[in-house]
């Protein structure tokens, strides 16, 4: 296949970004991503349950077969009550027969290494420590902006994935901005050795003849769910969540919770 005529410019090199690129790669069309934070905190976060829809889409880019094994693979999730303990509801996230692929929980930091990977195995270009701030120029032809640094770039094609709090979409649309929505979810990952639980009797945790089959959802009225999750490599650490309403973030509200993960700072926006 030739290679296209149009540059694709990409901002944010999350899952979205760097999928997008190796998607585009495959159908020859050229592309650069442009990553505001440092490469050593692309990474941070914390697990994900990635569905057989986008683990087909991992599968078409060659992903999927490293990452299988490098998460808990699972079919159902369980809803418990909180009382009694006994499963009331299961919900199907996957399936080899309907779906051809299980459901997968996933550190989201394991899949953007390995999705960083395949994007530098294609030599497609990405550059960190890429503020975008605005748009320069755009034509029929082609778009122009410049990044914080006062540095610019062109492309064909400029495309945002730079998340929740997105410059690019302020300037696609300006007026819609995130609105909060009185809820958080705090959460927290253990090890499955320290929870003592009993040792499931199944072929895994998600075996529905086990005692405690994860993940499950515990239904606690008034107070809500208690979700527990297992991630890592074979289930080896647990998730556990609660959400909770809380009111609008005030201004200096939160800078203690945002200096907490020290082990990064100038990652920080």
């Amino acid at each position: 296949m030739a290679e296209s005529n149009v540059h694709v410019g990409i901002i944010g090199a999350g899952l979205s970004g760097l999928a997008l690129a190796l998607a585009l790669h495959q159908q020859s069309i050229p592309c650069t991503v442009y990553e505001s934070r440092e490469e050593k905190c692309l990474g941070i976060g914390g697990g994900l349950m990635l569905f057989p829809n986008g683990l087909k889409v991992m599968d078409k880019l060659c992903i999927h077969k490293l990452l299988k094994n490098q998460g808990f693979n699972f079919d159902r999730i369980y809803i418990q009550d909180g009382t009694s303990m006994q499963v009331t509801e299961t919900v199907e996230y996957g399936s080899l027969d309907r779906y051809g692929f299980h459901a997968l929980r996933i550190y989201r930091s394991i899949l953007l290494d390995h999705l960083l990977a395949a994007v530098r195995e294609k030599s497609i270009p990405v550059h960190f420590n890429r503020h975008f701030d605005h748009i320069v120029s755009e034509t029929e032809e082609g778009v122009t902006w410049q990044f914080r640094n006062g540095s610019t770039a062109s492309a064909s094609i400029l495309i945002g994935a730079d998340g929740i709090h997105s410059k690019l979409r302020s300037y696609l649309a300006p007026n819609l901005e995130p609105t909060f929505s009185g809820m958080a979810a705090v959460i927290a990952a253990v090890p499955y050795a320290q929870l003592g639980l009993p040792e499931p009797t199944g072929a895994s945790l998600n075996d529905p003849s086990s005692p405690n089959p994860l993940p499950t959802c515990i239904v606690v009225p008034p107070y809500g769910g208690f979700v527990m999750a297992p991630q890592g490599d074979y289930g080896g650490d647990v998730m556990i969540t609660v959400q909770r309403r809380i009111d609008e973030p005030s201004s200096g509200r939160w800078d203690s919770v945002r200096a907490f993960p020290a082990h990064c700072p100038e990652c920080r926006a």
